[in-house]
This record gives structure tokens, C-alpha cells and sequence, in this order.
């Protein structure tokens, strides 16, 4: 059994498997929205954002699940140098700190 936002790992990671898998979310925020219309309409300015994100969370669940772009640093050798000394200040503070 698998995890309501995880879809299959044979299919694509899409936001058409995402709907797939989450149909129920969106089916259900559309009726209560619907439901509290005609009921208590005045009610629908509280409960409106919260309905809303229910009706989108297949969308933010499939952007929270893709994969950060990679982008590599580009150090010049000052920089390297600065980022050793300052670890090496950070490694002996922490040791002066925490050493018992």
C-alpha cells in the first residue's frame, strides 16, 4: 500500500498521478465549499482559504516533491582559502567550548 502523496515508483512523478493519487482532497473541498454556500454562506469567508489550499494540495504536495535543481559553487581560490581559515576558527572555538 502506498502513501497518499507518493505515487507509484513505476509511474511518473506528474501532477496528473498526483491528482490521481489525491482525487479525494479536491472532490471533497469543492463539495463542502459547495455545502457551506448554500447552507451558511456567510460562513465561506473563514472557511474559503483553508478550502482553497485543501482543493489545491495535490499541486503543492507534487512542487514540494520535485527535486531542488542542483547548482554547483564556482570558488575562486580566495574563497577557498577564507572558507578553511574560518572552519578552522569554528573547529577551535567549538573544541575550547565543548571539550569537556
Amino acid at each position: 500500500m502506498e502513501s497518499i502523496g507518493h505515487p507509484r515508483r513505476n509511474r511518473r512523478n506528474d501532477m496528473v498521478n498526483y491528482f490521481g493519487a489525491m482525487w479525494f482532497a479536491p472532490v471533497f473541498a469543492a463539495v463542502t465549499a459547495v455545502t457551506i454556500f448554500f447552507s451558511r454562506p456567510a460562513s465561506l469567508a473563514v472557511a474559503g482559504p483553508l478550502l482553497f489550499i485543501w482543493l489545491i494540495s495535490p499541486l503543492i504536495a507534487y512542487l514540494f516533491s520535485r527535486p531542488f535543481a542542483h547548482h554547483e559553487a564556482k570558488l575562486t581560490s580566495n574563497q577557498i582559502i577564507f572558507l578553511r581559515k574560518i572552519s578552522r576558527k569554528h573547529g577551535a572555538f567549538r573544541n575550547l567550548c565543548w571539550s569537556g
